[in-house]
């Protein structure tokens, strides 16, 4: 079974653009009042500092949540984990591989105030049982996930 969350990936870049787009095209009309007379240009003193807080807000938030495409595979031998965040400055495709029978649970935290939903796989090792950091899968829809987190119970 192959679940990924390639169409959550797809939309929230899309909100991204379309988010710094409208803030970029609200800043410029603010900056250059004489392309378009508008009668809220007056009030540009408070729009501009507003209009940049509230995208530096959502853009924060955003960082919190550490978003990473996820590709989850399980087979009856392993379960293999790729993922890659999908923030600005973080490079590097991960890639988890485990066998079935070493897997000892998983567990899902919540981390950064809920905004950030965590897998972290523990595995048994002859030095006893590790845990693998942890895996972000803040997009991930529940209904792919649900059948996942099933599987790894199984």
């Amino acid at each position: 079974m192959t679940i990924d969350n390639k169409q959550a990936i797809v939309k929230y870049n899309i909100q991204r653009l379309v988010v710094f787009i409208v803030i970029a095209v609200s800043v410029a009309l603010l900056l250059i009042p004489d392309v378009l007379p508008l009668p809220i240009t007056e009030r540009k003193a408070l729009l501009l500092p507003l209009l940049i807080a509230l995208y530096l807000i959502y853009v924060g938030i955003n960082l919190l949540r550490d978003i990473h495409f996820i590709q989850l595979e399980t087979t009856n031998k392993h379960i293999k984990i790729r993922f890659v965040s999908v923030q600005p400055f973080k490079q590097g495709r991960k890639e988890i591989k485990v066998e079935r029978k070493k897997l000892k649970g998983y567990k899902i935290e919540a981390s950064n105030g809920g905004l950030q939903k965590n897998l972290i796989l523990y595995v048994q090792t002859p030095k006893g049982t590790a845990k693998y950091p942890p895996i972000s899968i803040s997009l991930m829809p529940e209904s792919k996930l649900a059948p996942f987190l099933k599987s790894l119970s199984a």
